[in-house]
């Protein structure tokens, strides 16, 4: 059974935030893995940055995060379009880290993960932001048959 969300921002941004945290938490760990094991200055230095990175990066999604939620609440369209402004902020930041960052596997997946999570948020903004604070509703065709068929 597949979940078909038209405008349910909240339950969208909680995903995010979910899967963005555990890539992150990934990522962060297999970097300060390798960044002790190749003998690079000083480990514990590399792992304390690893962590207030994570921290900021967690801070910022959760802010992402409430206004996903607030926005499905209220169907506002003012938080819509904050919502879709910070989501474009995300999607940019991962395409910039897809295209400029270092090979690593993890990086990778999760900047991937993290673009494709704020295109899917985006467009259930813009679908709520085009409904005017209403509900999403599914337009459907006038079918007339005709008896002498």
């Amino acid at each position: 059974m597949a979940i078909k969300l038209k405008y349910e921002t909240g339950i969208a941004t909680t995903v995010q935030l979910i899967f963005v945290t555990v890539f992150n938490i990934i990522n962060g760990t297999a970097s300060s893995i390798d960044q002790c094991t190749n003998n690079s200055g000083n480990c514990v230095s590399n792992i304390v940055l690893s962590l207030l990175y994570f921290m900021v990066l967690s801070v910022g999604f959760v802010i992402l995060w409430l206004i996903g939620m607030e926005t499905q609440d209220k169907r506002s369209k003012r938080l819509a379009q904050l919502l879709i402004l910070g989501e474009f902020v995300v999607a940019g930041i991962s395409i910039f880290d897809l295209t400029h960052r270092d090979p690593s596997i993890t990086g990778r997946m999760s900047s991937f993960v993290d673009g494709v999570f704020s295109i899917w948020v985006i467009i259930l903004a813009v679908r709520l932001l085009r409904a005017n604070g209403g509900r999403i509703k599914k337009h459907s065709r006038l079918v007339i048959k005709n008896d002498r068929d």
